[in-house]
């Protein structure tokens, strides 16, 4: 019986993979994980899921100099970062290597279908409000000419927190907000989760 090393199968794939793929293809995926190396380099893992359930994943890599570029035009065109839980659409090229396997080099992202994407999600949850009669109810409440005590559910690092604080504290009128944190994720499957467990903190 014929028989092939390791190393021989494995680059039987990767001959048969470059011969038989196109250079790169646009795919829609979750980003899974992601990390970002000390020399600035950014590894990924792309998943697709239906409700709870995985579906797919690969592994994919964003060398540094195309990270830079691509996540500073992303962030300055959508207005978030690129981060864990965010659907994508990416230019990728299929990658084998001897040793690591199959991965995925991301060239491109197109930013216009984050912005779709994030329009659509807004209006499914907008309907979902509606559908269980809560989207109006803040408007039933009487609010105080000037409220004092705010809760704020936000994760303790972010960006946003540090700015409504000052603007708070610095207001042009001189007023005193009694400002409480109700610590949260804001990011990631647990986020929703972790949001209500702590709106349930300020009630």
């Amino acid at each position: 019986m014929g028989h092939l090393s390791l190393l021989e199968l494995n680059e039987l794939v990767k001959e048969t993979l470059s011969a038989n793929m196109e250079p790169s293809y646009w795919v829609v995926a979750e980003i899974g994980e992601m990390r970002l190396t000390q020399k600035g380099h950014c590894y990924l893992e792309l998943i697709e899921k239906e409700e709870r359930t995985t579906l797919a994943k690969i592994r994919a890599t964003l060398w540094s100099y195309n990270y830079r570029r691509l996540s500073g035009w992303f962030e300055a065109t959508t207005g978030e970062t690129l981060r864990a839980g965010m659907k994508i659409l990416s230019k990728v090229e299929v990658s084998f290597h001897q040793v690591y396997g199959l991965s995925l080099n991301i060239k491109d992202i197109d930013t216009s279908f984050t912005l779709g994407e994030r329009a659509r999600k807004k209006q499914e949850v907008l309907a979902q409000l509606a559908e269980e009669g809560v989207l109006e109810m803040n408007k039933s409440l009487q609010l105080p000419r000037v409220p004092q005590r705010i809760a704020v559910i936000s994760s303790p690092t972010a960006a946003g927190l540090g700015d409504f604080t000052n603007q708070l504290e610095n207001n042009r009128f001189g007023y005193h907000f009694d400002i409480r944190l109700f610590k949260a994720l804001m990011q990631g499957d647990r986020a929703s989760e972790s949001i209500t467990e702590a709106m349930l903190q300020v009630f």
